[in-house]
């Protein structure tokens, strides 16, 4: 399983300004992130060392599917962190 270090903000203002083109979105991805998006497997220390450079960091767990799939599913994960900001 991979993780992807983020957070809800750059997320959604990505999601936004592609309205919503999974191509671009993707493509955008790195620059969004000043080009730090990691990828570690769970099972690794490099997982547990994200964990802890990255304290505030949301972590989305990556799943199998299409790229619009994908997308969506940060895009989700994303508003409802937000949600849960928001109503703390």
């Amino acid at each position: 399983m991979e993780i992807e270090v983020c957070d809800y903000h750059t997320i959604l203002n990505l999601y936004y300004d592609v309205d919503g083109n999974t191509e671009e979105f993707f493509d955008c991805l790195p620059d969004y992130f000043q080009g730090k998006w990691y990828y570690a497997n769970s099972d690794t220390v490099c997982f547990q060392t994200l964990c802890e450079r990255y304290e505030k960091a949301d972590f989305i767990v990556g799943r199998d599917g299409g790229a619009t799939e994908e997308m969506m599913f940060i895009v989700k994960f994303a508003k409802e962190r937000k949600k849960y900001y928001e109503h703390r």
